[in-house]
């Protein structure tokens, strides 16, 4: 347990003979898996006990089983090199033809991984992790050996999706379905309101699928609200990217001011109740009166609703109005010290693009309470006679339609310039969403978990999948309109079991990757190297999570391409967003990150104290005496925006009673301690105090 490699999976001589076989490929590695896919059938089934002890199968059996394990591996490690814009795309693709003339869908045929094989063997971080020339199969089973001494635990007693139970099965985890048992696991994956109760039992070696405030911060649709009026304050042209917002009841007389003397506004507002989903009691208005006797509504339960401007020029596709759930990770590399969370985000390049079922018109008094003309809730326009499921032959056809397809329509109509803009906007409305909120999702953090008594050696405890929704207008301008911290993963065709099913898998590459059935033993053992050797010098060996985390630090992998550190090919919007970052941090700072004053200024001249006593009347300077300069008139009035004195360091002004001779009298500071005590008067505007 407390060696690094156990003395069962160092090389053997087995692997001597290797090379040999692999002359055949141009990469060591890639030759391993050609070697492990042509004896993938002749590979004997084992019992999964026994395969995971290292002494129980026969030699033979033994190296089939590494061979098999690696090429596992080399399909998880795997990325593709470039952007989905850049991919080739088949000439049979590009040619057929589409009723109305719109371009053809890309295949839905899902890709399989050894496809980006040649990438991943060619990438940097690769090549540093492994000698390809050298490298033997037991030398490749032996460095990650996540299967061997028992199995992960996958925690599902918080969540029906089959597609993530299916996902995690096809990973060798077991997956537990009693709440009674889960608590123990190594991933925790909740997808029902039970967020907070599982917070408290995450321990250092366990993983979970929500970050601590992210639904306070941005899932409520009120708190989105009132973030985005905060931060718009200090960014107003990075966040205008969502409509103007108010906040009823509390905003009710500004959204009235709004209507002048006029019952009836020229334009319409969209009304969304803050705990309902699935567009339930949403509705469109432009009476003064409706929204009156919705605010009141909501005073009187005691809840919060939302009022935007409706967007009443939206893009269309054939002529009926859509929006697009954007998959948004966010994970972290490490959480400790003052640095915070080192956040890696990664912008899914496939998604859903969920159109409505009745075309399009300009709302008016006889069409506003058209749902499923307004409405692109999946819920909503379900349940329409119009709605067309997908088959999965065709993700350009249908009521639902990948992400992937509509931006190779964006490219084909309005050119590869304008996709490409688009897919940045949409990373960047992503992006500084985010970073709006992550000073509280770090202070949230250190005070959910228990505590890590290794200082932050077995990595962040936390990621997340948000469902991002967003609107585009004429003009193709992304706004926002929602997030989801539980967005579905409920699979009705084929082509949400396609999406939803890579989707699930390679979050949990990127995420979970390196967890092992061993963790918790490693975190014992750091945690009794740190006790002995100490704190301030102790040595520990990495863990798997530090080795395995440089798969956050790829620009792409598979589907996913990082938009945090910011990408390096687009200058723009890198410098927008580590100009957000660092204002955000300063402004926002949470309480336990900020930093005590720095000494040196206690050494600058401060006009706060108050000034010696002058000489008195007829008496003389003392020689070499030299005149102090007169403090800097100070403003009658104070910016709001300027703290006020603190409560437990009230400093009184210097008194400045005339005495009867024309004296002045002695003040606080230089007055003896035998002096007679003199009454002092303060205007009553302040307070009136007795020396």
């Amino acid at each position: 347990e407390t060696s690094t490699r156990p003395p069962s999976e160092t090389p053997t001589e087995a692997g001597a003979e290797l090379p040999e076989l692999l002359d055949s490929g141009s990469d060591g590695v890639e030759g391993v898996g050609n070697l492990a896919c042509s004896e993938e059938q002749e590979m004997p089934q084992l019992n999964l006990l026994e395969a995971n002890h290292p002494h129980s199968a026969p030699a033979d059996q033994k190296e089939d089983q590494e061979d098999a394990e690696e090429e596992e591996e080399e399909d998880l490690f795997c990325s593709e090199g470039l952007p989905f814009w850049e991919e080739e795309r088949s000439p049979s693709a590009s040619s057929r033809a589409r009723k109305n003339d719109y371009p053809q869908p890309l295949s839905r045929s899902p890709s399989p991984d050894v496809q980006s094989e040649r990438s991943w063997a060619n990438s940097p971080i690769r090549s540093q992790g492994h000698n390809c020339q050298s490298t033997t199969t037991t030398e490749v089973a032996a460095e990650r050996p996540r299967r061997k001494g028992g199995q992960v635990l996958f925690n599902l007693s918080h969540s029906d999706y089959e597609v993530v139970a299916q996902v995690a099965e096809d990973r060798g985890w077991r997956v537990v379905k009693s709440e009674e048992k889960a608590a123990v696991c190594n991933v925790h994956w909740i997808d029902d309101a039970n967020i907070g109760d599982w917070l408290r039992k995450v321990e250092p070696w366990m993983r979970i699928n929500h970050f601590p405030g992210m639904n306070n911060a941005l899932a409520r649709k009120t708190r989105l609200a009132r973030n985005m009026a905060r931060i718009q304050r200090m960014f107003p042209a990075a966040y205008k990217f969502v409509p103007p917002t108010w906040v009823i009841p509390d905003d009710f007389p500004d959204l009235e001011k709004r209507f002048g003397d006029n019952p009836e506004s020229k334009v319409f507002y969209i009304v969304k109740p803050d705990h309902l989903c699935q567009g339930r009691g949403i509705f469109l208005t432009t009476e003064l009166e409706r929204l009156r006797q919705a605010s009141d509504d909501s005073r009187k339960k005691n809840e919060a609703t939302v009022v935007q401007r409706y967007l009443s020029r939206p893009m269309l596709i054939e002529g009926l109005k859509f929006d697009l759930r954007l998959y948004f990770l966010i994970a972290a590399k490490k959480a400790s010290g003052e640095s915070g969370l080192d956040l890696r985000c990664f912008l899914f390049r496939d998604g859903l693009v969920r159109l409505c079922t009745t075309p399009y018109q300009p709302p008016t008094a006889e069409t506003r309470n058209e749902k499923c003309m307004h409405l692109t809730n999946y819920a909503v326009n379900k349940n329409s006679e119009n709605f067309q499921q997908n088959d999965g032959e065709d993700d350009g056809a249908g009521s639902k339609r990948s992400l992937r397809w509509f931006m190779s329509y964006v490219g084909e109509t309005f050119g590869e310039k304008e996709r490409r803009k688009l897919w940045l906007k949409l990373m960047g409305l992503c992006m500084k969403t985010v970073l709006m909120v992550k000073p509280t999702l770090e202070t949230e953090y250190d005070g959910a978990f228990p505590r890590d008594l290794t200082g932050g050696q077995m990595g962040c405890r936390c990621f997340e999948l948000l469902g991002i929704d967003v609107m585009l207008d004429a003009k193709m301008k992304p706004y926002l309109i929602e997030v989801n911290h539980l967005p579905s993963f409920t699979c009705d065709s084929p082509l949400d079991e396609d999406i939803k099913q890579r989707l699930v898998k390679q979050t949990l590459d990127l995420t979970c990757g390196s967890l092992s059935s061993k963790d918790k033993k490693m975190y014992e053992q750091l945690v009794r190297e740190r006790k002995e050797v100490g704190q301030a010098t102790s040595e520990v060996p990495r863990t798997n999570w530090e080795v395995d985390t440089s798969m956050l630090d790829l620009p792409v992998y598979k589907d996913f391409e990082r938009a945090w550190p910011p990408p390096e090919g687009a200058s723009k919007l890198r410098e927008q967003l580590l100009t957000i970052e660092s204002r955000v941090r300063d402004v926002f700072k949470p309480l336990h990150l900020s930093k005590k004053k720095d000494l040196a200024q206690d050494d600058k001249p401060s006009y706060s104290e108050r000034p010696p006593r002058p000489p008195a009347r007829g008496s003389a300077a003392a020689p070499g005496a030299s005149r102090q300069p007169a403090p800097p008139p100070r403003s009658s009035k104070r910016s709001r925006s300027a703290p006020g004195p603190p409560r437990c360091a009230f400093v009184l002004p210097p008194m400045r009673k005339n005495s009867p001779t024309g004296e002045v009298a002695p003040t606080a500071k230089n007055r003896s301690s035998s002096a007679r005590p003199t009454r002092a008067f303060l205007p009553m505007k302040n307070v009136q105090l007795l020396i």
